[in-house]
């Protein structure tokens, strides 16, 4: 019998330490800038980043990705007979193994996916202050 606790709690520590390098990056970014550091660019600073942070982590690009990839780590993982003979292959302990198996392939392919798709939400929140910054007239140079 598959034991879900320790599986959950993998899952929930796994989730938090890819999401915790995540927590502020990208909306956090100070530009480089051809021009004063004067109050109007502290304003617009804060602004810019503020609309950065709008651009959640868990957004639908991310649920995607971690679903589909956790389809098919699952079902490359429960196609991989592990060295078992064809006629052992139906006994209950290794139709046991094939379902930790999925949920394990599951795991890696929703994190690796989702993690993946969520290092990409940061870069956009870096163009995004970039962006904004740009926009309200100033020189970004990077």
């Amino acid at each position: 019998m598959m034991k879900t606790a320790p599986l959950r709690t993998a899952t929930l520590t796994a989730a938090m330490i890819v999401l915790s390098g995540c927590a502020t990056g990208g909306a956090a970014y100070v530009p480089i800038i051809d021009g004063p550091k004067d109050q109007v660019y502290t304003q617009d600073l804060t602004d810019c980043q503020g609309f950065a942070e709008s651009r959640e982590y868990l957004n639908s690009d991310t649920k995607t990705a971690a679903l589909t990839g956790a389809a098919v780590g699952g079902l490359i993982a429960a196609t991989n007979n592990s060295g078992y003979s064809r006629r052992h292959r139906h006994s209950r302990k290794n139709r046991n193994s094939d379902l930790e198996n999925f949920a394990a392939g599951a795991l890696v392919g929703a994190l690796f996916s989702g993690g993946k798709r969520a290092l990409q939400t940061r870069k956009e929140r870096k163009y995004i202050v970039l962006d904004c910054m740009a926009g309200r007239g100033h020189r970004v140079l990077g």
